[in-house]
């Protein structure tokens, strides 16, 4: 991967000194410990009901195929002396599946709108009821909805068993997005996730600052 050596982004910037710094210290084994503890939140991020049955059928398909819950959802479920160091709703949910069981998982749902990349296949569906946006881009009758993004890789990801399902450690989470920012600044469709990426991460910075 070829990143993006034009990042000027003064949080961004702010955010990758920190964090290499913050790397330095996990490694010396002198910085906190940041566990996914939030139990709570995680069942509510996993409840269904009787309208959301198509979220109960593919949490328990991705269940059973050893799925990893990843990105914002995942982070949102660790602290740090027992304070949460993130916070997103889980109506976008991303997970992990090994490549095999990725297809098994598009076989199951008659999915073949899959991008391919390199070694990453991703599926992307909507659960429940989506009725768009206004004029004004505000999102009007959205209820009962899961937005899934469904990863397959060949790469082994590190994960902790928590509460009955696998999520990614946090640090993968926060590599990929810093990533994400410095390959894909300044690409002008892009702007918007760089931005969203970017202040999750500032986020987060702040947040271990504040309760180390």
């Amino acid at each position: 991967m070829t990143l993006n050596n034009n990042l000027t982004d003064p949080k961004a910037l702010e955010v990758k000194s920190w964090l290499r710094d913050f790397k330095c210290t996990q490694a010396l084994g002198d910085g906190p410990e940041i566990l996914p503890t939030l139990v709570d939140r995680k069942r509510r991020f996993m409840k269904t009901s009787i309208f959301k049955r198509n979220k109960k059928k593919f949490l328990t398909q991705i269940n059973s195929l050893d799925g990893i819950l990843t990105g914002s959802s995942a982070l949102s479920l660790y602290t740090l002396n027992g304070k949460p160091v993130f916070d997103r709703s889980g109506a976008d949910q991303d997970w992990l599946l090994t490549r095999d069981n990725f297809m098994k998982f598009c076989g199951m749902n008659d999915f073949s709108k899959v991008t391919v990349e390199n070694t990453v296949c991703t599926v992307d569906f909507h659960t429940g009821h989506y009725g768009g946006y206004d004029s004004y881009g505000h999102k009007k009758f959205d209820y009962f909805h899961t937005w899934f993004d469904i990863i397959g890789t060949d790469s082994h990801n590190y994960s902790h068993d928590f509460d009955g399902i696998k999520v990614s450690d946090y640090m993968e989470v926060i590599d990929w997005k810093m990533r994400f920012v410095e390959k894909n600044y300044g690409v002008r469709n892009l702007e918007n996730a760089v931005r969203k990426h970017t202040n999750d991460l500032f986020e987060f910075m702040t947040k271990v600052m504040a309760f180390s």
